[in-house]
């Protein structure tokens, strides 16, 4: 295959070195697994897991079916079809652990194209970004997938919906950045992500009868931010940055610059944090016409009306509780979007 860059067996060891000691799989998958080097160094460190693995090309069959106490298909991963067809199909929803290393390549400019069978929705993407969502699919809840990326996508516009998605349902942890000389031959950039799905959030307060959701147009629009901590360049003189370290005592504590090109957002807003501990303390109003920078930690609420952005903020820090009740997770405790926004919308402004 033009895009088979396979993974060296010592990076296969250290991508398995970032799961918790406690984790256990019992049911191991790879849909991408060219020669097996990622479920080789699985089943070394799990031997009684059982190990799917699936490639589309016949010379990577051929070397995964000489492990035969795997279950080794071939199929095209990407196509609804093929997977169908396969016998990973009846795994949906029962795998412990996916560990990928996904086609991509700077060559390949096509999109491709997920359907939603849960909404009206369709979602244009990266090969990457596709070949994980489908990915997640196959994970139990607080199963984990570990996989090699473009170290872009996370922040791509091209791939932000597809990553919505994804973090509708799951943590997103970027662990490490690899060395551009990683793979033989080939030179790019690539990231370690590890991905946890979460626990339904079956006892949810926006999905209980307490809170029912309105049918009212939404009010305010809210932004996620797409500039983590990793990727921002710091300067000396550019746009404000925020962090959720810099949410404090209800005031915007500013220390760092970056450049003026991304995660942008304009008050009046009311800035929260998206991913770990959130308290009445944390809620900042960002003032009219200051414009601001933020890291994928932080959510901005936004309104063209400032008194209507003090409301909402007085509103949320005196029901502080019933908004904490949202974050989900049981590593860092994180909140939907969707979640947040329902809420709101029940809130009488």
């Amino acid at each position: 295959m033009n895009d088979a860059h396979f993974t060296p067996e010592d990076l296969a060891a250290e991508m398995l070195s970032y799961l918790p000691a406690e984790f256990e799989p019992k049911i191991i998958a790879d849909f991408a697994a060219g020669h097996g080097s990622l479920l080789n160094a699985s089943f070394k460190k799990w031997p009684k897991a059982k190990i799917i693995a699936n490639d589309i090309c016949n010379e990577s069959y051929s070397v995964l079916k000489k492990n035969k106490n795997w279950l080794v298909s071939k199929s095209n991963f990407l196509l609804p079809k093929s997977r169908q067809s396969s016998f990973y199909s009846n795994f949906v929803g029962d795998v412990d652990l996916v560990i990928l290393n996904p086609p991509f390549s700077v060559r390949r400019r096509d999109w491709l194209i997920w359907n939603d069978i849960n909404s009206s929705s369709t979602v244009k993407a990266s090969y990457s970004a596709i070949f994980t969502l489908l990915s997640i699919s196959y994970l139990k809840e607080n199963g984990k997938l570990l996989a090699i990326l473009p170290s872009g996508t996370l922040e791509s516009q091209r791939d932000s919906l597809a990553w919505d998605i994804i973090k509708d349902t799951c943590s997103v942890e970027v662990l490490k950045k690899n060395h551009s000389n990683t793979f033989k031959n080939v030179t790019v950039n690539t990231v370690i992500v590890l991905i946890s799905k979460l626990t339904s959030n079956k006892n949810s307060f926006i999905k209980r009868k307490l809170l029912p959701k309105s049918k009212s147009t939404k009010l305010f629009n809210i932004f996620r931010g797409s500039l983590p901590v990793y990727k921002a360049k710091i300067v000396s003189n550019g746009v404000p940055y925020i962090h959720t370290t810099n949410l404090l005592e209800n005031k915007i504590n500013i220390k760092n610059f970056v450049e003026k090109n991304k995660s942008l957002i304009t008050g009046p807003s009311l800035l929260i944090p998206r991913v770990g501990k959130c308290n009445e303390k944390k809620l900042c109003i960002l003032r009219n016409n200051e414009t601001v920078a933020i890291s994928d930690c932080i959510i901005a609420i936004s309104h063209s009306d400032e008194n209507l952005i003090n409301l909402l903020f007085m509103k949320l820090k005196d029901d502080i509780n019933t908004l904490l009740k949202l974050y989900i997770g049981t590593g860092a405790q994180y909140i939907r979007v969707n979640d947040l926004s329902d809420y709101i919308d029940t809130i009488h402004l």
